[in-house]
């Protein structure tokens, strides 16, 4: 079973549920991994209704296959732009191209880039304190970033 035929059978379902791809693999040991997201966060009945339709899909050549649904978690860098919508007002980590570092709270993003307010600097002998967020705007361009990952402040 191949990528594309995967991908294909996935978009009417996660349309239905109103969610996006946000990243699709096909391991060479049989395993399809879907990783999805909502501009809503998706919800367990969401992913299990995902793996059964894949599973209804593919028929009995589901059997050779181990099929799991999820969301990308936090771990997960970004890979679609509604990722960056969804994320707007929440604080992120952008690593440009050249590794650079730039952490603060997207402002505003479309498919060419991302703004973001980024945090002030903070007193290195008071890292407990939570990080304040500058009136400077920082405009990234999308084919400079490297990765883009939620960052959990707390």
């Amino acid at each position: 079973m191949d990528k594309q035929t995967i991908d294909a059978l996935l978009q009417k379902k996660l349309a239905e549920l109103n969610l996006f791809l946000v990243e699709l693999n096909v391991s060479a040991d049989n395993v399809i991994t879907v990783y999805a997201d909502g501009m809503e966060n998706i919800s367990v009945e969401q992913c299990t209704a995902i793996a059964r339709y894949l599973r209804s899909e593919l028929g009995e050549a589901a059997d050779n296959f181990e099929i799991t649904a999820s969301s990308p978690g936090l771990d997960k860098p970004f890979r679609h732009m509604n990722q960056y919508l969804k994320n707007i007002g929440k604080s992120v980590e952008i690593i440009t191209a050249e590794g650079n570092k730039i952490e603060g709270k997207i402002n505003t993003a479309n498919e060419k880039e991302v703004v973001i307010n980024p945090f002030k600097k903070r007193n290195p002998k008071n890292k407990a304190q939570k990080p304040e967020v500058s009136d400077q705007l920082v405009s990234v361009e999308m084919n400079n970033i490297k990765q883009t990952k939620k960052l959990i402040i707390i």
